[in-house]
């Protein structure tokens, strides 16, 4: 029988540690989420969610070709998501912004119960939080709603453009921005809604704001929605 004792384990050096964990760190300026899935089935979860946000507010709604190939082109962003962050949603008042953004939150919240279908590096979390960009007028509560919209993991701001309508004008456009420049440099998942057109986004936010929406969001034309008194089947 050999009795000859085991040497010491081998220990790490510090410099190998180290190298390791600096390996482990993002080395490129991608998105941190990215969605785990086929792009065929991107399209059909998102088309599907359309429909059940429909069926609970009673209204129909009509994906036409030019709807579909918008859809096609979500959902290669979100599998290789290259530099962007995000989405833009633009379009006229009552053309279906926001239930465009209802349905990319119903989206999300189903995505949260399959943790193995998506990845949201250094976040891993798709708590979202939704406002109006109008909430910023009120001078008592806009900090603490951009306290709250600028940690959130997912941020839906509806209404981009809205929160210029009040006497706090100035103080809500400076909080919006501010907002918008964080949340770019930090590479969080952020969906906007604005009736504004790339040229009123540059007038209105300068000429920064306006570069970081246009290089790090995806620019999409809402969805048409039809008004129905019988939910959709």
């Amino acid at each position: 029988m050999d009795n000859k004792k085991k040497g010491p384990a081998k220990q790490t050096s510090p410099d190998a540690e180290v190298l390791k964990a600096a390996r482990e760190l993002p080395q490129t300026t991608k998105s941190r989420f990215r969605l785990l899935l086929e792009p065929k089935t991107i399209e059909e979860v998102l088309t599907r969610c359309f429909y059940a946000v429909g069926s609970e507010r009673g209204t129909e709604i009509v994906i036409d070709e030019c709807d579909k190939r918008a859809l096609v082109h979500i959902a290669e962003m979100l599998t290789h998501p290259e530099s962007l962050i995000g989405f833009v949603f633009s379009g006229s008042y009552d053309s279906g912004k926001t239930t465009f953004m209802l349905v990319f939150q119903k989206f999300l919240c189903l995505l949260k119960k399959h943790p193995k279908a998506w990845k949201y590096q250094e976040i891993n979390s798709l708590d979202c939080k939704f406002i109006r960009a109008e909430e910023f007028r009120y001078s008592l509560a806009s900090y603490e709603t951009f306290e709250e919209a600028a940690k959130a993991p997912v941020l839906f701001l509806d209404n981009l453009g809205y929160e210029e309508e009040c006497t706090n004008e100035r103080l809500a456009k400076t909080l919006v921005k501010t907002l918008i420049r964080f949340r770019s440099d930090n590479r969080l998942l952020t969906l906007i809604a604005t009736p504004f057109d790339p040229q009123t986004i540059r007038e209105t936010y300068g000429i920064e704001v306006a570069h970081r929406l246009f290089t790090d969001y995806f620019w999409c034309d809402c969805f048409r929605v039809e008004s129905s008194n019988t939910k959709h089947p």
